[in-house]
């Protein structure tokens, strides 16, 4: 797999370990499906998504993030849906896909009308191009839609601990 451009920076001290919680949109209310809690082998990147709208969502398995992410689509691919609160409809019904790509972290733009796009501390700001992944580091900001945006936290698992 080809992750797109930009060059690489030095990754940051691991944050905090990930949760997942209820998210709500204008729509209704759905539970995200939660990764099962497993213990994790030692040296095992988890990452975290800490959304502008208040949720956090730890990434498992792949994920579908949207504003109402098909059921249908993620039980084709086995992911996980991250239903993201959006007032101002800007974030698409099922917007972009994160998921691990050996010890990558990636996102996909699925063509989304608003867009998607990163910040990286020493690179700036930067749009996806629709289907192509590009990894996420620690410490990125991924911009979904016009308003909302989330810090992506990764850490490594040290001595077994439980996600």
């Amino acid at each position: 797999v080809l992750i797109g451009e930009p060059p690489a920076l030095q990754a940051a001290p691991p944050k905090d370990l990930p949760t997942v919680v209820l998210e709500r949109t204008t729509e209704h209310t759905v539970n995200a499906p939660r990764a099962s809690r497993t213990t994790r082998q030692p040296g095992t990147q988890v990452a975290t998504l800490k959304f502008s709208t208040g949720e956090t969502v730890f990434v498992g398995p792949p994920a579908i993030i949207g504003r109402n992410p098909s059921a249908k689509a993620a039980d084709a691919a086995g992911a996980q849906l991250v239903v993201v609160s959006d007032h101002s409809r800007t974030v698409s019904r099922m917007h972009a896909d994160v998921a691990w790509v050996g010890a990558k972290l990636t996102v996909t733009d699925r063509g989304a009308a608003n867009g998607t796009a990163i910040t990286r501390m020493g690179v700036g700001q930067f749009n996806l191009t629709p289907g192509k992944p590009y990894e996420l580091r620690d410490g990125d900001v991924l911009h979904i839609g016009a308003e909302v945006n989330c810090t992506v936290a990764i850490a490594t698992v040290q001595d077994g601990a439980a996600e």
